[in-house]
């Protein structure tokens, strides 16, 4: 994937490091996410889900301790790159979980 495909971003990206595990029929892949926005995050992995597969991701935002249930969709995925891994979007956010992944972002950009 082109860099210029993955920099064409409605919202806001947060550089982030945070543990992730990813669910996918009855599999789960413990990983690393390396940014973060309110609709979607990046996930550091030799072995991505096809774009279009659905995945629950259980993750905690920086500064919180309580572990989010979020449910996404693979957009993109590369395993032949530089920075292998997946594009997910969120899917189904209600507004509460929306605003909690917004603050983070926000809270992580201005420092």
């Amino acid at each position: 994937m082109s860099s210029n495909k993955r920099n064409r971003r409605e919202h806001e990206r947060a550089t982030v490091e945070l543990m992730v595990a990813c669910e996918v029929d009855n599999w789960c892949q413990y990983t690393t996410a390396t940014n973060l926005s309110e609709e979607g995050l990046f996930v550091a992995t030799r072995a991505p889900e096809p774009p279009g597969n659905r995945i629950d991701l259980h993750f905690a935002l920086p500064g919180e301790d309580a572990l989010q249930a979020l449910k996404g969709e693979v957009m993109w995925a590369d395993d032949s790159g530089h920075d292998p891994g997946m594009g997910i979007q969120f899917v189904g956010l209600d507004p509460t979980q929306r605003a909690r992944l917004c603050g983070a972002v926000q809270r992580l950009t201005q420092n």
